[in-house]
Protein backbone atom coordinates (compact mmCIF):
# COMPACT_ATOMS: atom_id res chain seq x y z
CA UNK A 1 0.00 0.00 0.00
CA UNK A 2 2.74 2.59 0.67
CA UNK A 3 4.16 1.76 -2.92
CA UNK A 4 1.19 2.09 -4.44
CA UNK A 5 0.34 5.50 -2.37
CA UNK A 6 4.19 6.78 -3.22
CA UNK A 7 3.53 6.19 -6.82
CA UNK A 8 0.28 8.04 -7.07
CA UNK A 9 1.99 11.26 -5.26
CA UNK A 10 4.59 11.27 -7.54
CA UNK A 11 2.70 10.58 -10.84
CA UNK A 12 0.26 13.70 -9.82
CA UNK A 13 3.04 15.78 -8.74
CA UNK A 14 5.38 15.57 -12.00
CA UNK A 15 1.77 16.32 -14.02
CA UNK A 16 1.26 19.61 -11.89
CA UNK A 17 5.16 20.90 -12.76
CA UNK A 18 4.32 20.69 -16.52
CA UNK A 19 2.41 23.83 -16.72
CA UNK A 20 4.24 25.99 -14.13
CA UNK A 21 7.74 25.00 -16.13
CA UNK A 22 6.85 25.25 -19.56
CA UNK A 23 5.40 28.24 -21.12
CA UNK A 24 4.32 31.25 -18.86
CA UNK A 25 2.30 33.48 -21.33
CA UNK A 26 -1.03 34.09 -20.97
CA UNK A 27 -1.50 32.34 -24.14
CA UNK A 28 0.22 29.45 -23.07
CA UNK A 29 -1.79 29.27 -20.35
CA UNK A 30 -4.76 29.56 -22.02
CA UNK A 31 -3.66 26.69 -24.14
CA UNK A 32 -3.35 24.62 -21.63
CA UNK A 33 -6.46 25.21 -19.89
CA UNK A 34 -8.08 24.28 -23.08
CA UNK A 35 -6.26 20.98 -22.84
CA UNK A 36 -7.27 20.45 -19.20
CA UNK A 37 -11.09 21.25 -20.32
CA UNK A 38 -10.75 18.24 -22.58
CA UNK A 39 -9.71 16.06 -20.07
CA UNK A 40 -12.24 17.21 -17.06
CA UNK A 41 -15.14 16.51 -20.03
CA UNK A 42 -13.75 12.92 -21.15
CA UNK A 43 -13.42 12.19 -16.91
CA UNK A 44 -17.20 13.06 -16.45
CA UNK A 45 -19.08 11.69 -19.59
CA UNK A 46 -16.56 8.82 -19.93
CA UNK A 47 -15.95 7.76 -17.00
CA UNK A 48 -17.40 9.24 -13.71
CA UNK A 49 -21.80 9.29 -15.31
CA UNK A 50 -21.47 5.99 -16.98
CA UNK A 51 -20.31 4.80 -13.22
CA UNK A 52 -22.36 6.56 -11.38
CA UNK A 53 -25.91 6.13 -13.35
CA UNK A 54 -24.87 2.38 -14.50
CA UNK A 55 -22.87 0.73 -11.89
CA UNK A 56 -21.57 -3.05 -12.98
CA UNK A 57 -23.97 -4.76 -10.68
CA UNK A 58 -26.72 -3.69 -7.92
CA UNK A 59 -26.54 -0.48 -7.20
CA UNK A 60 -28.58 2.45 -6.17
CA UNK A 61 -32.26 2.45 -6.68
CA UNK A 62 -33.73 5.15 -8.82
CA UNK A 63 -33.61 8.05 -8.52
CA UNK A 64 -30.75 8.22 -6.57
CA UNK A 65 -28.44 8.10 -8.59
CA UNK A 66 -29.14 11.24 -10.89
CA UNK A 67 -30.41 13.47 -7.27
CA UNK A 68 -26.52 12.74 -5.97
CA UNK A 69 -25.35 14.52 -9.20
CA UNK A 70 -26.99 17.01 -9.03
CA UNK A 71 -26.01 17.73 -5.37
CA UNK A 72 -22.53 17.51 -6.46
CA UNK A 73 -23.76 20.40 -8.83
CA UNK A 74 -25.37 22.48 -6.23
CA UNK A 75 -23.01 21.75 -3.39
CA UNK A 76 -19.69 23.24 -5.70
CA UNK A 77 -22.13 26.01 -6.87
CA UNK A 78 -23.00 26.79 -2.85
CA UNK A 79 -19.10 26.39 -2.45
CA UNK A 80 -18.09 28.97 -5.18
CA UNK A 81 -20.56 31.57 -4.74
CA UNK A 82 -21.22 31.59 -1.00
CA UNK A 83 -18.81 30.53 0.42
CA UNK A 84 -15.53 31.21 -0.97
CA UNK A 85 -14.13 34.92 0.53
CA UNK A 86 -15.69 37.76 -1.63
CA UNK A 87 -12.18 38.07 -3.19
CA UNK A 88 -12.35 34.73 -4.81
CA UNK A 89 -15.49 35.23 -6.18
CA UNK A 90 -15.28 38.14 -7.65
CA UNK A 91 -12.00 37.01 -9.46
CA UNK A 92 -13.09 34.26 -11.71
CA UNK A 93 -9.89 32.95 -12.21
CA UNK A 94 -9.13 31.88 -8.20
CA UNK A 95 -13.17 30.37 -8.29
CA UNK A 96 -11.91 28.73 -11.14
CA UNK A 97 -8.97 26.76 -9.01
CA UNK A 98 -10.58 26.23 -6.08
CA UNK A 99 -13.68 24.21 -7.77
CA UNK A 100 -11.27 22.66 -9.95
CA UNK A 101 -9.55 22.08 -6.93
CA UNK A 102 -12.62 20.44 -5.29
CA UNK A 103 -13.94 18.76 -8.11
CA UNK A 104 -10.49 16.92 -8.35
CA UNK A 105 -10.78 16.08 -4.92
CA UNK A 106 -13.71 14.49 -4.00
CA UNK A 107 -12.87 12.23 -7.47
CA UNK A 108 -9.88 11.37 -6.22
CA UNK A 109 -10.87 10.39 -2.65
CA UNK A 110 -13.44 7.96 -4.00
CA UNK A 111 -10.43 6.55 -6.43
CA UNK A 112 -8.85 5.79 -3.60
CA UNK A 113 -12.03 3.87 -1.50
CA UNK A 114 -12.43 2.08 -4.64
CA UNK A 115 -9.04 0.71 -4.80
CA UNK A 116 -9.03 0.27 -0.95
CA UNK A 117 -12.01 -2.17 -1.80
CA UNK A 118 -10.75 -4.68 -4.66
CA UNK A 119 -6.72 -4.34 -2.93
CA UNK A 120 -7.67 -8.32 -1.94
CA UNK A 121 -8.22 -8.95 -5.60
CA UNK A 122 -4.81 -8.84 -7.62
CA UNK A 123 -5.95 -8.83 -11.30
CA UNK A 124 -8.79 -6.65 -10.61
CA UNK A 125 -6.54 -3.85 -7.89
CA UNK A 126 -3.70 -3.92 -10.93
CA UNK A 127 -5.83 -2.83 -13.53
CA UNK A 128 -7.41 -0.34 -10.97
CA UNK A 129 -4.18 0.89 -9.97
CA UNK A 130 -2.76 1.35 -13.55
CA UNK A 131 -6.09 3.03 -14.43
CA UNK A 132 -5.80 5.65 -11.48
CA UNK A 133 -2.17 5.91 -11.94
CA UNK A 134 -2.64 6.95 -15.48
CA UNK A 135 -5.31 9.84 -15.05
CA UNK A 136 -3.15 11.36 -11.40
CA UNK A 137 -0.40 12.75 -14.07
CA UNK A 138 -3.28 14.44 -16.71
CA UNK A 139 -5.52 15.66 -13.03
CA UNK A 140 -2.00 16.84 -11.35
CA UNK A 141 -1.61 18.84 -14.85
CA UNK A 142 -5.20 20.16 -14.63
CA UNK A 143 -5.12 21.29 -11.23
CA UNK A 144 -2.07 22.82 -12.07
CA UNK A 145 -2.86 24.39 -15.44
CA UNK A 146 -6.31 26.64 -13.49
CA UNK A 147 -4.68 27.76 -10.47
CA UNK A 148 -1.43 29.19 -12.77
CA UNK A 149 -4.92 31.09 -14.85
CA UNK A 150 -5.10 33.32 -11.05
CA UNK A 151 -1.66 34.10 -10.62
CA UNK A 152 -0.61 31.86 -7.98
CA UNK A 153 2.95 31.62 -6.71
CA UNK A 154 4.95 28.86 -8.05
CA UNK A 155 5.42 27.40 -4.28
CA UNK A 156 1.61 27.67 -3.39
CA UNK A 157 0.65 25.57 -6.62
CA UNK A 158 2.87 23.46 -5.62
CA UNK A 159 1.80 22.79 -2.37
CA UNK A 160 -2.09 23.03 -3.62
CA UNK A 161 -1.33 19.98 -6.02
CA UNK A 162 0.38 17.83 -3.41
CA UNK A 163 -2.05 18.63 -1.65
CA UNK A 164 -4.68 16.96 -3.91
CA UNK A 165 -2.44 14.70 -4.54
CA UNK A 166 -2.98 12.87 -1.20
CA UNK A 167 -6.94 12.86 -2.00
CA UNK A 168 -6.54 9.35 -3.21
CA UNK A 169 -3.94 7.74 -1.14
CA UNK A 170 -6.25 9.31 2.15
CA UNK A 171 -9.07 7.37 0.55
CA UNK A 172 -7.08 4.57 0.38
CA UNK A 173 -6.29 4.08 4.05
CA UNK A 174 -9.62 5.22 5.20
CA UNK A 175 -11.07 2.32 2.54
CA UNK A 176 -8.51 -0.54 4.26
CA UNK A 177 -9.84 0.94 7.79
CA UNK A 178 -13.78 1.26 6.82
CA UNK A 179 -13.84 -1.99 4.56
CA UNK A 180 -16.49 -3.72 6.29
CA UNK A 181 -18.64 -0.46 6.29
CA UNK A 182 -17.21 -0.13 2.18
CA UNK A 183 -20.52 -1.26 -0.26
CA UNK A 184 -20.72 -1.03 -3.51
CA UNK A 185 -23.92 1.67 -3.03
CA UNK A 186 -21.26 3.70 -1.17
CA UNK A 187 -19.11 3.74 -3.51
CA UNK A 188 -21.38 4.39 -6.00
CA UNK A 189 -22.88 7.51 -4.14
CA UNK A 190 -19.42 8.81 -3.64
CA UNK A 191 -18.88 8.70 -7.52
CA UNK A 192 -22.08 10.19 -8.85
CA UNK A 193 -21.08 13.09 -5.86
CA UNK A 194 -17.90 13.71 -8.17
CA UNK A 195 -19.81 13.32 -11.05
CA UNK A 196 -22.00 15.98 -10.18
CA UNK A 197 -18.88 18.58 -9.11
CA UNK A 198 -17.27 17.36 -12.31
CA UNK A 199 -20.05 18.21 -14.54
CA UNK A 200 -19.87 21.72 -12.76
CA UNK A 201 -16.51 22.53 -12.92
CA UNK A 202 -16.68 21.38 -16.84
CA UNK A 203 -19.76 23.44 -18.40
CA UNK A 204 -20.09 26.07 -15.80
CA UNK A 205 -16.16 27.24 -15.24
CA UNK A 206 -13.60 25.53 -17.65
CA UNK A 207 -15.22 25.82 -21.32
CA UNK A 208 -16.79 29.72 -20.59
CA UNK A 209 -12.68 30.16 -19.71
CA UNK A 210 -11.51 28.29 -22.74
CA UNK A 211 -13.64 30.88 -25.61
CA UNK A 212 -14.10 34.02 -23.33
CA UNK A 213 -11.90 35.61 -25.97
CA UNK A 214 -11.93 35.81 -29.50
CA UNK A 215 -8.02 34.93 -30.02
CA UNK A 216 -6.75 31.37 -31.21
CA UNK A 217 -10.49 29.89 -30.93
CA UNK A 218 -9.68 27.20 -33.62
CA UNK A 219 -6.28 26.40 -32.06
CA UNK A 220 -8.60 26.36 -28.64
CA UNK A 221 -11.07 24.30 -29.83
CA UNK A 222 -8.67 22.14 -31.52
CA UNK A 223 -6.78 21.25 -27.80
CA UNK A 224 -9.94 21.03 -26.50
CA UNK A 225 -10.46 18.12 -28.48
CA UNK A 226 -7.08 16.64 -27.91
CA UNK A 227 -7.97 16.67 -23.76
CA UNK A 228 -11.30 14.79 -24.73
CA UNK A 229 -9.01 12.08 -27.02
CA UNK A 230 -6.45 11.68 -24.29
CA UNK A 231 -9.01 11.60 -21.39
CA UNK A 232 -10.63 8.58 -24.04
CA UNK A 233 -7.16 7.01 -24.44
CA UNK A 234 -6.74 7.14 -20.56
CA UNK A 235 -10.04 5.47 -20.35
CA UNK A 236 -9.71 2.55 -22.67
CA UNK A 237 -6.11 1.57 -21.09
CA UNK A 238 -7.91 1.85 -18.07
CA UNK A 239 -11.17 -0.19 -19.12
Amino acid sequence: MFLWSASLIATTLIGGLVPLFVGKSHRIQHGFVAIATGLFLGIVFLHLLPEALVPASGGLPTPWPGALVLTGVLALYVVENLVLPGDARNDSHVALGWSSFVGLSVHAFASGLGLAAVRHDPDVAGVLFLSIVAHKAAEGFSLSAVFRLSDQGTRRIVMLVALFALATPAGLVLGVKLLEFLTSTGAQAVTALAAGTFLYVSLGDLLPEVFHGREDRALRLALLVIGILASTALHTFGA
